[in-house]
């Protein structure tokens, strides 16, 4: 929320819905998501997607694309102007 007062945007269309009314939804629901999509993860983690790849694989694809996301943000929130 910090960073999107200072330029970004949020671009998932489903939480951009609550950004401007509602924080305390906006956490609510983005801890929803992620929740609800890291059961369904763990759910398919022993299944085979298109008989080649383990789902585990695809578990451990997004925590990596996560926690890039999460270095990125940091690095956004380090450039912030800090107001004097």
């Amino acid at each position: 929320v910090m960073l999107m007062r200072h330029g970004p945007a949020e671009i998932n269309p489903v939480m951009a819905l609550f950004v401007p009314h509602n924080l305390l939804a906006f956490a609510a629901v983005k801890l929803l998501l992620t929740g609800a999509g890291v059961c369904v993860l763990v759910a398919c983690s022993r299944m085979r997607l298109f008989r080649a790849l383990p789902g585990e694989s695809l578990l451990y694809i997004v925590l990596a694309a996560y926690v890039a996301l999460i270095a990125y943000e940091l690095e956004m929130l380090a450039n912030v102007p800090v107001p004097l």
